[in-house]
C-alpha cells in the first residue's frame, strides 16, 4: 500500500487538491491508521495557520440550536397512512383469513401426508428387521 506524504495532506488541509484527489485521500485514511497518525501531524503543524473561533460558546449554540430544529423536523414529519404499523397488522390479518377459510393450509397438510406415506410405505422388512433375522437365525444354528 502506498501511503501519501505529509506535504499532500498539507494541500489536503487547506484545500489545495482537486475533488477527486480529495476523495482518494479520504478513502485511505479510512483504511491507513499509519496514515491517520502523519494526517494529525499536518493537523498539528497546521494548526497556527487554521482560523480560531472568536466566539466558541456562540459557535456551540449555534451548532445546537440547528442540530435540535433539525430532529423536530424529524419528528414532526407526517407518518404516511401505509407506513402506519396498524394497516400491516390489518394486512397480515386479512391475508391470514382468507388462507384459512380458502383451505390452502390444509391442501398443504394433505400434500404433506400424501408424500410421507408414499416415502416411508414399506414394500419389504426393513433393514434393521433383516439383520435382527439374519442374527437369531445363526444363533440357533
Amino acid at each position: 500500500m502506498t501511503h501519501i506524504h505529509k506535504d499532500e495532506y498539507t494541500d489536503y488541509i487547506n484545500e489545495a487538491i482537486s475533488e477527486e484527489r480529495r476523495e482518494s485521500v479520504e478513502s485511505h485514511l479510512l483504511a491507513c491508521d499509519m496514515c491517520i497518525t502523519i494526517y494529525e501531524k499536518a493537523l498539528e503543524d497546521n494548526a497556527t495557520r487554521l482560523p480560531e473561533l472568536h466566539d466558541s460558546s456562540t459557535f456551540t449554540d449555534d451548532i445546537m440550536a440547528k442540530i435540535s430544529t433539525s430532529k423536530v423536523e424529524q419528528n414532526e414529519r407526517k407518518i404516511r397512512f401505509y407506513e402506519t404499523t396498524f394497516l400491516h397488522y390489518t394486512i397480515a390479518l386479512a391475508l391470514t383469513v382468507i388462507l384459512m377459510s380458502s383451505g390452502v393450509f390444509q391442501t398443504i397438510t394433505n400434500y404433506v401426508d400424501d408424500i410421507q406415506n408414499t416415502t416411508f410405505r414399506d414394500e419389504g422388512p426393513s433393514v434393521t428387521e433383516q439383520l435382527v433375522k439374519k442374527i437369531f437365525a445363526n444363533e440357533e444354528q
